[in-house]
């Protein structure tokens, strides 16, 4: 039922943006956009959100991590990049920077590969290990990752990320927190509101309907003393929709 339902949606969005995203092929033809099932999976399928939205977001990431490293050679990695929503504009704000990107959807990274110069891909699995050293990473960013896993793959891959981010080093997270509680049942309000994990596992783990929600106090308990948070923002409601809680932490 979930496949199905997830395939009608896939094409009435075709449907909805089509005329849009034919004015912006037109418009803007040395952007290069994905195939429309990579961008759908992966954000929306709105060709100019996905270009224009995506450097808006590099822009705020950098803006939520610059105070915190220096501005020399550093290495970054996007876990989760998709289809380099956010990492193709980096570059050119981290001129400077060994760029990273990981992602399970081999697709997702072959496309990448191919028309997203100046990084360097991998692809990772739903559970971890990523194929980096130790104390590899100056900084990791996760945006909207954690909120396709189960609450094992929570533990392991915050595991993870200290094995591969250096000491002193930076890991920022989006969560989905009390923003979203009104989008739950009333028995997974009451989950939620008790610090537990609420998981809705009926599709395939990583994928867009698999959906996990974090309590603030759940998040604080995974970060232990492993993980210093350097800044904490509740999402809040905008105009475009409910906005993630966002986690900057530094390695201890």
């Amino acid at each position: 039922m979930i496949h199905l339902l997830d395939t009608s949606y896939f094409f009435y969005n075709k449907i909805r943006f089509h005329f849009k995203n034919k004015r912006f092929r037109q418009n803007e033809r040395h952007v290069k956009v994905p195939p429309d099932y990579l961008l759908y999976e992966s954000y929306q399928m709105d060709y100019e959100s996905y270009y224009n939205e995506g450097k808006s977001a590099a822009v705020w990431l950098y803006e939520q991590v610059s105070g915190y490293i220096s501005q020399g050679n550093i290495k970054v990695l996007d876990w989760g990049c998709g289809p380099g929503r956010v990492l193709r504009h980096l570059p050119s704000l981290l001129p400077n920077s060994e760029l990273y990107g990981s992602d399970y959807n081999i697709k997702s990274i072959e496309w990448c590969r191919k028309n997203i110069s100046g990084v360097a891909f991998s692809i990772n699995r739903t559970d971890p290990p990523l194929p980096y050293g130790d104390h590899f990473f100056d900084i990791a960013y996760a945006l909207s990752v954690f909120t396709h896993l189960s609450e094992e793959n929570h533990y392991k891959w915050f595991d993870e990320f200290y094995r591969v981010i250096k000491p002193g080093g930076i890991l920022l997270v989006t969560t989905q927190g009390n923003v979203f509680k009104h989008k739950l049942s009333q028995k997974e309000i009451e989950e939620f509101s008790r610090g537990l994990l609420v998981v809705r596992n009926k599709a395939k783990e990583g994928h867009r309907s698999y959906s996990a929600f974090q309590p603030e106090v759940y998040m604080k308990s995974i970060f232990s003393n492993r993980w210093k948070i350097l800044n904490f923002v509740k999402g809040t409601v905008q105009s475009w929709g409910l906005e993630q809680d966002t986690w900057v932490l530094q390695k201890t």
